[in-house]
């Protein structure tokens, strides 16, 4: 593999690491704050949902509904 798409691989990895990260500290900032903490739950699963989704090849079944 060419080492600036490993490069570019990496960068995006880290990239989407530290903004997972981020969101779950904003949402637990959320949760502490509000009284009602549905809303949180449901952007928590809204997100799992599609990362699930995502991470199947778009030609899977299971990937079918990501395009």
């Amino acid at each position: 593999m060419p080492s600036w798409l490993l490069d570019a691989l990496d960068y995006y990895a880290d990239l989407y690491r530290s903004q997972s990260e981020a969101l779950a500290q904003r949402l637990s900032d959320l949760e502490a704050i509000l009284s009602d903490c549905r809303i949180v739950e449901v952007t928590r699963r809204f997100v799992r949902f599609h990362q699930t989704l995502y991470s199947h090849r778009y030609d899977d079944l299971a990937g079918g509904y990501a395009i």
